[in-house]
């Protein structure tokens, strides 16, 4: 298993690595910012097949797949569209915590017109103090409680957050029962608040770049540019260049910019009046309280922290399909149960 590692150097505020999908974590307002919209349930006894394979997709090679299969989602209409909630889970490992970062493709709220085109598990190792990044292929074909089988981020447009985390935790034998949800909109914004990013970026990606912003602002060449918010957010969607796999990779690299920005630029009143401006931004269930805990235990091992980053499934455990017209990735799951939980928990 590939694993790229990243040793963090001091910052006041170590917590935001972990806990901020481009500055997630916040403040809950005078106590009242947490999302208790969504209920966390006993199960409801159901459990997806891990041996099953949908006997309808067809093999494809990857040159053969198309733009317009690749674009094709869900549609769900607001009769439909349910909000689930989360099952209740047994923690595997104590020392473990695992939570959902989901980035959303309209401003903040739910209902049948949002989608998930991020999804990020972030894990905590208290003992081995490692910080773990793993994206979610958006396109992997799994079963989903009361819908047989989709893309796994049409959960989220069937039955909002709560489906989702369900959706993952049962294909993947997780245990997750927190998250933190940003609209796009409001990630521009964000970046924009602390100032930009640097980011290396190749010649491919420049031209990318250029033409969404249409015009030319940067060579069409590997360079590191300043990115504002318009751009990061461009930057960060871009599956044009190298397909969905690069595309999560360059999310995960956005996270971790971040990281090495606030540690070079922000002090504790910077980092304070930051967290109230994001609170508008974001929906999160994790109590403030809990919030405050885990950021003081992570200060206090800021110098030996590490950050690895992956991709599920992963190399070697999926190929290309397609089925009525998707295009989708067809996956060996007991051999990605097997290589997530040797990544989280070993």
């Amino acid at each position: 298993m590939k694993k790229g590692i990243l040793t963090a150097s001091v910052i006041v505020l170590s917590i935001l690595a972990l806990l901020m999908l481009c500055v997630l974590l916040i403040l809950a307002k005078m106590g009242a910012m947490v999302d208790r919209s969504v209920q966390i349930v006993e199960q409801s006894g159901w459990v997806s097949d891990k041996t099953a394979v949908d006997p309808n997709l067809e093999t494809a090679e990857p040159g053969e797949i198309s733009e317009k299969e690749d674009d094709v989602y869900v549609e769900v209409s607001d009769e439909d569209y349910y909000e689930s909630p989360i099952y209740k889970q047994i923690p595997i490992d104590e020392n473990v915590i695992n939570l959902l970062l989901v980035g959303q493709d309209s401003t903040i709220g739910s209902g049948a017109s949002t989608r998930s085109d991020s999804c990020i598990i972030a894990s905590y190792d208290r003992i081995d103090k490692k910080v773990k990044l793993v994206s979610v292929m958006r396109d992997t074909w799994v079963q989903i409680e009361g819908h047989n089988w989709n893309r796994i981020n049409a959960a989220y447009s069937f039955g909002g957050i709560g489906l989702l985390m369900n959706t993952i935790n049962d294909t993947y034998e997780l245990d997750m029962q927190d998250y933190i949800i940003i609209g796009f909109d409001q990630f521009a914004k964000v970046i924009d608040r602390i100032g930009g990013i640097d980011m290396k970026i190749t010649a491919k990606e420049a031209s990318y770049i250029n033409g969404q912003l249409g015009r030319k602002e940067y060579e069409e060449r590997s360079q590191t540019i300043h990115m504002n918010g318009e751009v990061a957010l461009i930057y960060s969607r871009c599956r044009r260049v190298g397909g969905v796999f690069e595309r999560d990779t360059r999310q995960r690299k956005v996270i971790m910019t971040i990281y090495q920005t606030l540690a070079r630029n922000y002090d504790a009143k910077s980092v304070s009046e930051l967290l109230n401006f994001a609170l508008e931004n974001v929906r999160t269930n994790i109590p403030e309280n809990r919030l405050f805990t885990l950021a003081l235990e992570l200060l206090g091992i800021a110098r030996e922290l590490q950050i690895e980053q992956d991709h599920v499934p992963f190399d070697g455990g999926w190929k290309y399909a397609r089925i009525r017209g998707k295009a989708v990735l067809s996956i060996d799951l007991p051999y990605n149960i097997e290589e997530l939980h040797e990544f989280l928990y070993d």
